[in-house]
């Protein structure tokens, strides 16, 4: 009898051992998904904050552009200079404002933004029929001198379509007065010249454009002149209803060579256009916001950006 109450205490304390492992596992395994439930709420809600920390940054350089006129290299308009805190170019006088890279005069303890601001290698337009667009190509704070050395533009239209868009391209160094570099031509030639631009598919290459350019106007016509690249030039690009427009998005580039072929070393900044990007880290999450822009402000008060996010934008 004895020898069989041992037997079943035995039984029991396996039982016990088994069901209180059994307890233990199961309770790890919880506890497991709860802390990582836990993480990861706590990372969302970081990305969160990361990402609209971001966008007040990236809001702040865009109120700097609209509001303030403001360049984001000092060191181009006065050597030495450079873009102080308080949202100012040193050096220069009168006092020239600039974006901040940074958040300047504001004090975020858990958290900080960074800016970094370049011109746009190229612009993509989206023009439906008789919509139009104006590129400027030049830098609108240095008129008078030549900055981008541009001899040519090409225009690239959506593939496997042949279209046709309307162009001007009007010399603003003449409207001006002329300088040494980029005198003022013959009363009889125009400031400002037009023509059509066939976007034509080119099976070689796989897409639509309208070549390298040298000029809008018709070339066997007296009066055209190919670009100077000591002049600055302002684009207009038209959609019209005529003949049979074709609505897409065209790509707008700008090169210092004329003839093919063309390296990407030949492809200029646009320097009238920004493209600014907005990273900022808070905790262990880290968020990039990107807006293209024209870098004077349009006109009309028409806010002519686009804002890029890794994540969609929630409000």
């Amino acid at each position: 009898m004895a020898l069989g109450s041992k037997k079943q205490s035995g039984v029991i304390l396996l039982l016990v051992i088994l069901i209180v492992t059994a307890i233990l596992s199961t309770s790890a395994i919880f506890g497991a998904l709860i802390l990582r439930e836990i993480q990861q709420s706590r990372l969302i809600d970081q990305s969160m904050q990361a990402f609209y920390l971001a966008e007040s940054g990236l809001e702040r350089a865009l109120h700097q552009v609209r509001r303030l006129e403001a360049v984001w290299d000092c060191g181009s308009m006065a050597a030495g200079s450079f873009c102080q805190a308080d949202g100012s170019c040193s050096v220069i006088s009168p006092r020239l404002s600039c974006i901040t890279k940074s958040q300047g005069n504001l004090f975020w303890p858990k958290g900080d933004w960074d800016i970094a601001v370049n011109n746009e290698k190229e612009v993509a337009v989206n023009l439906p029929a008789g919509e139009s667009v104006q590129i400027d190509l030049f830098n609108p704070y240095k008129t008078g001198e030549a900055q981008t050395q541009i001899e040519s533009f090409l225009v690239i239209g959506q593939a496997n379509v042949n279209t046709t868009i309307y162009g001007e391209l009007n010399n603003l160094t003449w409207l001006l007065g002329g300088t040494a570099d980029c005198s003022l031509p013959a009363p009889s030639w125009p400031t400002i010249s037009r023509n059509f631009l066939p976007i034509i598919y080119d099976e070689s290459s796989g897409y639509s454009s309208s070549g390298y350019r040298t000029a809008i106007c018709d070339k066997s016509s007296l009066d055209c002149l190919p670009i100077n690249p000591n002049c600055s030039y302002v684009l207009r690009l038209s959609n019209n209803v005529f003949p049979d427009p074709l609505p897409g998005i065209f790509k707008i580039s700008i090169y210092d060579k004329t003839e093919e072929p063309m390296a990407e070393e030949n492809k200029l900044d646009i320097p009238s256009r920004l493209d600014i990007g907005a990273k900022a880290i808070f905790g262990n999450s880290s968020q990039l916001v990107r807006a293209k822009t024209p870098m004077r402000p349009p006109l009309s008060g028409l806010y002519d950006f686009v804002v890029f996010s890794e994540q969609p934008i929630v409000k």
